[in-house]
């Protein structure tokens, strides 16, 4: 199981630049606001969806701070524009 675990880590570490340029956004909705966030759906690869659960087990968090963390360690440039308006 280890071995399979790490084998997984490995193919989503290489991959990692294939599954940024092929997990596209569709669509989007807005939902229920819920501890100062709003629930969104947006379609994603299934290797990028097992990052996701790998990095969550890995780390103790939920799915959802993992991708929050993601998303602003990738937008930070953006999230400090938008702080300067």
């Amino acid at each position: 199981m280890a071995k399979e675990i790490k084998k997984a880590v490995i193919d989503i570490n290489h991959r990692q630049d294939d599954l940024s340029s092929t997990s596209k956004l569709i669509h989007a909705h807005r939902g229920e606001t819920k501890g100062g966030f709003k629930q969104m759906s947006y379609y994603l690869s299934d290797d990028l969806i097992k990052a996701i659960a790998l990095k969550a087990a890995y780390s103790g968090s939920d799915k959802s701070q993992v991708v929050r963390d993601a998303l602003v360690s990738f937008l930070i440039n953006e999230l400090n524009d938008l702080k300067k308006r």
